[in-house]
């Protein structure tokens, strides 16, 4: 769904979607991420999240080169995103998932963090996982990641 998404995606809301789905930001992140909060060269940004908490995010590889584009796009915009509302993000989201042919209910902007837990516990476990989402609890993080045990190899039978 992401990759359909992306693919139906402009500039700004390709931003929108890797925000969420790479850098795992919650909605309220990303209405209030500015440019000064990046640094693209390091492939950072720094967020203020729940309990005023601020903390440094890693950028992907893609999330940076939607960012260096949307920056030439726009080179005179305090805020990375037009939508600055939670409301706004959601309604600009949903709009996308029609475009896109992607079902929406049910999932929303924070849908895209969870995808971001399940891609990242997947391949670096649930501690990087926790430590990219924020999380202070592995309980949590777990919430977010949607394994496969059916296909999930069991390291008890190589032993």
């Amino acid at each position: 769904d992401v990759e359909r998404l992306l693919r139906t995606a402009d500039p700004h809301d390709r931003v929108l979607v890797l925000l969420g789905a790479h850098a795992g930001l919650r909605a309220s992140e990303m209405a209030s991420l500015t440019w000064q909060r990046l640094d693209l060269t390091a492939g950072t940004l720094t967020v203020t999240g729940k309990g005023g908490k601020t903390a440094r995010v890693k950028v992907s590889g893609s999330l940076r080169r939607a960012l260096v584009e949307l920056q030439q796009l726009e080179p005179e915009r305090a805020h990375v995103l037009r939508v600055r509302t939670q409301s706004g993000l959601y309604k600009r989201l949903q709009s996308l998932c029609y475009e896109a042919g992607v079902r929406f209910e049910g999932r929303g902007v924070h849908g895209l963090r969870h995808h971001c837990g399940t891609k990242l516990e997947a391949s670096d476990g649930l501690i990087a996982t926790s430590r990219h989402l924020r999380h202070s609890s592995l309980d949590t993080t777990a919430i977010y990641t949607k394994r496969n045990e059916a296909s999930a190899p069991s390291a008890v039978d190589a032993w």
